[in-house]
């Protein structure tokens, strides 16, 4: 009690958006609330897609109908629109652990929505120059916020990016030709045979970075890999 007593008062719960004054840490102010672009409930149930329409129930798009993604399924705690934009960028910055760590925690609701008993959480990782000029990984510290909340164990340097370059202004086609051979696994010290795997990202975009990452862990002998990120674009609405 004392603790949090003194960590309000030395570090104050701020809204992640506007950096106004909260009563309770990592919620959202007043205005904010009213502002936050929740995903609509009739959405693909594989990559989370909005739907244009009510269907009523759990369906698949046609896109993942045609070229089934080998991750397994996706979801994200908001569309990327209006203030989500700005709280997601200030985390890639790479110095607000207190948003990164605020994220993680929010993400821990949505866990039993899977309906997988996850044996690890991994964040999606940057490569080495990425790392070298950010000075961090928001993925990682999403991740790792998530892991201490949920106690589910965090995998820990053994899903590698070893291709370096960016998905900016790429089209989907782009974004996926990008990142062939993108990833890689080591072969230790972990066995991930039969395990599955909770993928931490910023931002799904296109679902080339998860499709990616799930094709090195299903190499490994993954069973299941799901991805959960901050935000999701919404073609029609979606800030760049």
């Amino acid at each position: 009690m004392l603790l949090r007593f003194l960590q309000d008062r030395i570090f104050p719960p701020l809204c992640p958006i506007c950096d106004d004054y909260v009563r309770v840490r990592d919620s959202f102010c007043t205005d904010c609330v009213r502002e936050l672009p929740y995903l609509p409930s009739d959405h693909c149930k594989i990559c989370a897609e909005p739907f244009d329409f009510a269907f009523g129930g759990e369906r698949e798009c046609g896109r993942c109908l045609i070229h089934p993604p080998r991750y397994d399924k996706a979801a994200a705690l908001f569309a990327y629109e209006s203030a989500v934009c700005g709280w997601v960028l200030k985390m890639k910055r790479g110095d607000r652990h207190d948003l990164t760590a605020g994220a993680g925690r929010m993400m821990h609701r949505k866990i039993a929505g899977f309906g997988v008993l996850f044996d690890y959480i991994a964040g999606v990782p940057a490569h080495y120059y990425r790392l070298f000029q950010r000075a961090g990984n928001p993925p990682d510290d999403i991740a790792r916020a998530l892991s201490k909340i949920s106690a589910i164990p965090l995998l820990k340097n053994q899903l590698l990016r070893v291709k370096k370059g960016t998905q900016k202004g790429k089209t989907r086609t782009g974004r996926v030709r990008n990142l062939q051979g993108a990833f890689t696994t080591r072969d230790r010290p972990y066995d991930l045979r039969g395990k599955n795997i909770l993928l931490i990202d910023d931002v799904f975009t296109t679902g080339a970075t998860a499709d990616s990452c799930a094709g090195a862990l299903k190499k490994a002998g993954v069973k299941k890999v799901c991805m959960l990120t901050v935000a999701r674009v919404v073609p029609q609405n979606s800030c760049r």
